[in-house]
């Protein structure tokens, strides 16, 4: 059975819930988003931002169990993984959208989200390197 430590079962369920922040806001109405966010150019903004968020959350969760299964995740595993899984979740909330009132699914957004993920992944994987680097 697999055991998690504390921190990384935090991160998981910080990233869970953040996850389903996303797809909660995925699904909402098209006149609801539109009330909260009325300024076509923010939505932008508000896709990179808010997977930057949940691809450092995930990068978290993914260093503190650099083992998983006696498979060691570099660097560079974590992340591409981390932005991976954020695609993934990216198309899967674009593709909802397809069957949600006023909403329409955009390869545009998810475009954006991934520059968030490459972003939130990179800001993390610089701030690991810069805490532990050798001297």
């Amino acid at each position: 059975m697999l055991t998690l430590s504390h921190k990384r079962r935090q991160f998981l369920k910080a990233s869970l819930m953040w996850a389903g922040l996303l797809l909660f806001w995925a699904v909402q109405p098209g006149w609801i988003t539109n009330k909260i966010l009325p300024k076509e150019y923010l939505h932008p903004f508000a896709h990179v931002i808010s997977y930057a968020i949940f691809a450092y959350l995930m990068s978290f969760y993914l260093r503190f169990g650099r083992r998983v299964a006696s498979y060691r995740m570099t660097d560079f595993k974590i992340f591409a993984l981390v932005i991976a899984a954020c695609l993934m979740w990216g198309g899967a909330t674009e593709w909802l959208q397809h069957y949600i009132p006023e909403r329409v699914p955009d390869l545009l957004d998810v475009l954006w989200d991934s520059i968030g993920a490459t972003a939130g992944s990179l800001c993390f994987t610089v701030r690991h390197r810069l805490r532990h680097r050798r001297k």
